[in-house]
């Protein structure tokens, strides 16, 4: 009788253990043990965040200064333009007070050349005086006294010089002259009122380039200011992207370590609850539930594996029973699980296809699906309404890296 229950007892642990490793249940740990680890966790991901806040409270901060030079570097700008309106106006200013100095330079000049032909003039009256009693002299010694009409009882030469043709041109010279003479005290008035307006002109043109002169300092100093400003916003935002690198990293840190409590949290709970689309999950976290969404015949986890966005064989990175492989990851499914469709072509009632993944099922109904590597988790539904998760070792961009696909959800 002893023997036999002892017997018996040997028998009952061997099964035991035999079911043991059939299902891969995992190793117990104490509740006690998890909570410890949680507690960890949980006080490391505080420190994380509040790492976090510091870095973004330092972002924040330095946008704030980008903002205060910008609206700085705002006014600077309206000062420039008032400066540069100012200035063209003193430009138009300046233009329209060189066009009066030109003016009035070429008034000066042209009286000068109205006095210098008056002069022309009397000299050539002079000249043509003289020659006309010359010649009048000359015609009356070769022809005669009757060629002439005057009083034969005066004398010739005193004929000639009290001539009335001599007193014509003598009034026409004296009348030359004293226009001449007019002309010369307008030209030396008009001279004079000119050089005043000169002057007038050139002093305020003196004042104008000065407050252009001023104004253009003005506009180099802001110009300077300006470009400090913008020196200062160049160093801010080196500033600003040191600070978000760190603050990436701590994110990085913070979603690996948030992940790393949500799968203690399943172990001390043994309770399943969705996990937000984009977030980090850590290798073992149950991702779902086994189901037959979308084209499926039964319950099973299509299970599939790329790496930089090309198809391979899972097999080649699994390991234990089923496909044979030797990789390093472990199944998506845990205990018992059949191997119910392989890698590649396959047909099916004379159509055949190309099967670009795994397929594996557990008889435990809605069994649990396991994250088989870290990565971020990305949720989806297909056009046949298969409820999918696919885990993607690149956050920003899924097709680089490696990157598992799991399909069939009844619940993620």
């Amino acid at each position: 009788m002893k023997f036999s229950l002892r017997l018996l007892t040997i028998l009952l642990t061997v099964s035991v253990f035999n079911v043991s490793l059939y299902l891969e249940l995992p190793t117990p740990v104490a509740a006690g043990v998890l909570d410890d680890q949680l507690a960890a966790v949980e006080r490391q991901l505080n420190s994380i965040r509040s790492e976090k806040n510091g870095l973004q409270t330092q972002i924040n901060a330095q946008k704030n200064k980008i903002g205060a030079y910008s609206g700085e570097i705002g006014k600077l700008r309206g000062e420039m333009e008032t400066l540069q309106i100012s200035t063209s106006e003193l430009d138009l200013e300046i233009q329209e007070l060189e066009l009066n100095i030109k003016i009035s330079e070429e008034k000066i000049s042209q009286k000068e050349k109205e006095i210098s032909q008056h002069k022309e003039s009397i000299y050539y009256l002079q000249d043509d005086a003289e020659t006309r009693l010359f010649k009048g002299y000359m015609d009356f010694r070769t022809r005669g006294r009757n060629t002439l009409d005057f009083d034969q009882s005066k004398d010739v030469n005193t004929y000639f010089k009290d001539s009335q043709y001599r007193q014509i041109i003598q009034d026409i010279a004296n009348a030359s002259i004293n226009t001449l003479l007019a002309s010369k005290t307008q030209l030396q008035n008009d001279q004079t009122e000119l050089s005043e307006k000169i002057l007038e002109v050139r002093k305020s043109k003196a004042i104008v380039d000065e407050q252009k002169a001023q104004l253009t300092a003005k506009q180099y100093d802001l110009k300077k200011r300006i470009e400090k400003y913008y020196g200062d916003i160049y160093s801010v935002q080196g500033n600003i992207a040191g600070v978000q690198s760190s603050l990436n990293q701590v994110s990085e840190q913070e979603a690996k370590t948030q992940a790393q409590a949500e799968q203690l949290r399943q172990q001390i709970f043994k309770s399943f609850s969705s996990i937000a689309n984009g977030r980090y999950v850590t290798k073992g976290t149950i991702i779902g539930r086994q189901g037959m969404t979308g084209l499926a015949t039964g319950p099973h986890v299509h299970f599939l594996v790329k790496n930089n966005g090309t198809l391979y064989n899972p097999c080649t990175y699994l390991n234990g029973p089923g496909c044979g492989g030797n990789g390093q990851l472990p199944y998506p499914l845990k205990g018992s699980f059949s191997f119910t469709s392989g890698y590649g072509n396959r047909c099916y009632g004379g159509r055949c296809s190309f099967h670009g993944a795994i397929d594996i099922a557990s008889p435990t109904r809605n069994a649990p699906v396991y994250a088989v590597h870290d990565g971020y988790l990305q949720k989806g539904v297909d056009q046949y309404g298969g409820l999918y998760i696919i885990i993607c070792q690149n956050k920003n961009n899924c097709n680089s890296g490696f990157q598992t696909g799991y399909w069939h959800f009844s619940s993620y």
